[in-house]
């Protein structure tokens, strides 16, 4: 894993997502009952492919409430689950895998043990049917997506709301399904390159090699 050490939801985060698959989008390219490829990849991998060739992002996450809500409720939460757990975290920039092909965004790293944190803030209803009944398949390509990106061996799903108790569950690796779910992305990297060489191909825009945008990730 490579990190690139930057805050979350700012300029140099979105730089660094710029054209990256992201294991929050993951469920957009493999299936979470199997890990399989999906037929709903391509308006994922046109967008990508739009930033890779633009420079620009071509996802706002800013004013969404769902997303409005976690960034106002993240540091209670974080405590929250510190306090009930009595793991200690760190805040989490931009991770890579080693040949930079795809990322994730973990809200948290363990310190003392190699996992990761991720947190929801739902509606009430929501948040009460994961503390009932767990997470099942939600996220799952997430999660999973964040244990093959960073090399974690688990990552604790949190539930909070301010009003209710919290709702934790520790995923571990499941390595088939891991397996299974790279492969559908790595396929899915290999049909965008293609794609950009061919765009590339017209002269419309400048000549970027791989290469060059492993080096401009790493800069960032």
């Amino acid at each position: 894993m490579r990190e690139i050490e930057c805050e979350q939801g700012s300029p140099e985060w979105h730089q660094a997502r710029l054209g990256v698959p992201s294991a929050s989008c993951f469920d957009k390219i493999v299936t979470p009952a199997k890990g399989e490829y999906s037929k709903s990849a391509k308006p994922y991998m046109l967008q990508l492919l739009l930033e890779r060739l633009t420079g620009e992002t071509q996802e706002s996450l800013d004013g969404l409430p769902a997303i409005e809500r976690g960034k106002a409720l993240e540091p209670k939460a974080v405590t929250g689950y510190e306090l009930e757990t009595g793991e200690k975290t760190r805040a989490a920039g931009f991770c890579l895998t080693n040949d930079c092909r795809f990322g994730a965004s973990p809200d948290r790293i363990l310190t003392s043990t190699n996992g990761g944190l991720e947190l929801k803030c739902p509606n009430s209803v929501t948040h009460l049917g994961y503390w009932a009944h767990g997470f099942g398949n939600d996220y799952k390509c997430q999660r999973m997506g964040q244990m093959w990106v960073c090399e974690f061996d688990f990552v604790d799903m949190v539930s909070f709301h301010p009003r209710l108790p919290s709702a934790i569950e520790r995923v571990y690796r499941d390595e088939p399904f891991i397996k299974t779910m790279a492969d559908a992305l790595n396929k899915f990297h290999d049909e965008m390159m293609e794609l950009e060489t061919r765009l590339r191909a017209t002269g419309f825009f400048e000549a970027q090699t791989e290469d060059d945008w492993r080096d401009m990730l790493e800069g960032v």
